[in-house]
């Protein structure tokens, strides 16, 4: 999420004249399956881990409608966007040390 606000901030601190796109630009962090996000805090925080969950059909539904990637070169073209996280590992340190701070 602090990839967004990130993305936002510096587009809107943009020069006008190198802004080319005046209707939309993309943006896209990186995507991830249940498995991946605990595979990850396994392997790096607590290998006896185990997690249940029930897929929800509907759920399922939307998300396959969405694509799996979108283009965002005229975004990193602009104004160089460049997400922090770039993998489940990234996300789930940044989450972990969130949670640990409280």
């Amino acid at each position: 999420m602090d990839d967004a606000v990130d993305a936002t901030i510096q587009l809107m601190q943009v020069p006008p004249e190198k802004i080319t796109n005046r209707t939309a630009y993309t943006i896209q962090g990186f995507t991830m399956s249940p498995q991946q996000l605990v595979a990850s805090i396994q392997s790096q925080y607590c290998n006896e881990l185990t997690v249940e969950y029930e897929v929800s059909e509907v759920v399922q539904r939307i998300l396959g409608s969405i694509p799996s990637s979108f283009d965002t070169s005229e975004s990193t073209k602009d104004w160089g966007f460049d997400p922090k996280k770039k993998t489940v590992d990234d996300a789930v340190k940044a989450g972990l040390e969130v949670l640990l701070k409280s």
